[in-house]
């Protein structure tokens, strides 16, 4: 016989996992936006303190989970190492950032074609 509890119990946790990752999603659109932001506005010359603190609060705010907010990570990891570059002419650390090592890596494999447009 079917438990009609532990299955009831299940829907719930996968409900909860759902709204949990569509949160995630949202987020990490919020994320990619101020990353992208944050690039364009250092390719002009326009170091933006409170759009770089912007960025890394909502970074931070996200809960780890795979897919969207690897993307996002990579993406703040890639804008904020820019943005480092730009305002204090050296790397930002990965404990700065405070991501994991994979997003970082990713990141400043990323930065290299916005320094190559910044070049040119």
């Amino acid at each position: 016989m079917i438990d009609a509890k532990d299955f009831e119990a299940m829907r719930h946790e996968i409900e909860k996992q759902d709204s949990e990752r569509e949160e995630v999603i949202l987020k990490s659109r919020e994320v990619l936006r101020l990353s992208k932001q944050l690039i364009y506005s250092v390719h002009r010359n326009d170091i933006n303190d409170i759009l770089a603190g912007k960025l890394k609060k909502e970074a931070l705010k996200m809960k780890p989970m795979s897919g969207a907010y690897n993307d996002a990570m990579q993406e703040y990891a890639e804008a904020m190492c820019f943005y480092g570059l730009a305002k204090h002419k050296r790397l930002l650390t990965r404990n700065e950032l405070k991501i994991d090592a994979e997003s970082y890596l990713r990141g400043l494999c990323d930065l290299t074609g916005e320094l190559v447009r910044k070049a040119i």
